[in-house]
């Protein structure tokens, strides 16, 4: 019974694991964008 509830516990685990690989990258190449154009956006110009 335990075996069988770990072996589930793994299986959603590398499931999530999956999935989170998949959408990190986007997410990351998001937010760093979302993060520079806000940085941009409040760095006064100066030349």
């Amino acid at each position: 019974m335990k075996l069988a509830r770990l072996r589930r516990f793994m299986n959603l685990f590398s499931l999530s694991v999956l999935v989170l690989g998949m959408l990190l990258p986007n997410f990351v190449q998001a937010a760093s964008t979302e993060t520079l154009q806000t940085w941009i956006a409040l760095t006064p110009k100066k030349k």
